[in-house]
């Protein structure tokens, strides 16, 4: 029993650690001392035992009213710990090594009478096909490999795509792109298959028609045999575009009711509008 426990604190440190005090950074020689860290908070602590009973990763959405009631001193204290706070997911990144995948997947598979020995994915591989309608999604996600359409991804590169998405999204839509696929090891139609499953929805557009111009070139260059000195590398084609997923923000900002707004003098609404009616031309305004 003490090798288990004394196992399991080494080789899932962070995840153990979340119930432990917190342990106030030391001074660097010759550097100041670092600011103290400010003490745990109720639902500080609450985040760290939900993280704690997930096996290091939950689903933010089952956190985000927690997550609403913090401060800056309580994300010091989250950072601490290791926790990151993701768009989708909460988890401890640096328990995705190799060593913590496997433990992790045999004590989920213990604690839940799953046969021996555990069927984690190879060390170290970012995804992997699987059959999303008949493993155990639960499983997946215990050990750092949620599944999204056909694949379990380990949940770095996972989280480094869904911040992609959110950080060039634009009116509510977003661009598929090479590097995610990349990131996933997955072809493009699975990334499409990703981002669907994550609940965007991709734009269907039509392919461009082949201008006249672009055959011509094509049959001669057939004919000529292709002369490879000349060609030019071909770039890759743009991706697909999906609409953002509208999360609890988007609803929250639709839905508060209007503040009371001071009324504008006569005047000054006669002058606005003046100008609405100058200005025909000018495309309604979009959330």
């Amino acid at each position: 029993d003490a090798w288990r426990d004394a196992h399991i604190a080494d080789v899932l440190e962070l995840l153990v650690g979340l119930k432990e005090p917190l342990t106030q950074p030391e001074a660097k020689e010759g550097e100041e001392a670092p600011q103290p860290l400010p003490p745990i908070t109720d639902n500080v602590q609450k985040i760290f035992d939900a993280v704690y009973d997930s096996m290091g990763i939950i689903p933010r959405e089952e956190l985000e009213s927690l997550i609403e009631s913090i401060d800056a001193d309580d994300r010091r204290v989250l950072r601490a710990k290791r926790v990151r706070l993701g768009p989708i997911l909460v988890f401890i990144p640096a328990l995705n090594k190799p060593a913590g995948v496997r433990l992790r997947g045999l004590l989920w598979s213990l604690y839940n009478g799953e046969a021996l020995s555990a069927n984690v994915p190879n060390d170290g591989i970012v995804s992997q096909v699987v059959d999303a309608g008949a493993v155990n999604k639960d499983f997946y996600q215990a050990i750092g490999y949620p599944v999204f359409g056909n694949r379990a991804i380990r949940i770095d590169m996972l989280d480094r795509v869904i911040c992609a998405v959110y950080d060039s999204a634009e009116k509510g839509k977003f661009r598929a792109q090479h590097q995610m696929a990349e990131w996933l090891g997955c072809p493009i139609d699975d990334l499409y298959e990703i981002l669907s499953a994550m609940g965007h929805k991709k734009i269907e557009e039509d392919a461009p028609a082949p201008t006249p111009e672009a055959a011509t070139e094509n049959t001669e260059a057939a004919q000529d045999g292709g002369d490879k000195s000349e060609e030019k590398p071909q770039e890759k084609p743009e991706l697909s575009e999906f609409y953002l997923k509208r999360g609890k923000a988007f609803e929250q900002k639709s839905s508060a009711p209007r503040k009371n707004v001071k009324k504008q003098d006569s005047k000054k609404q006669d002058k606005k509008k003046g100008k609405r009616n100058k200005s025909t031309n000018r495309s309604p305004k979009v959330m």
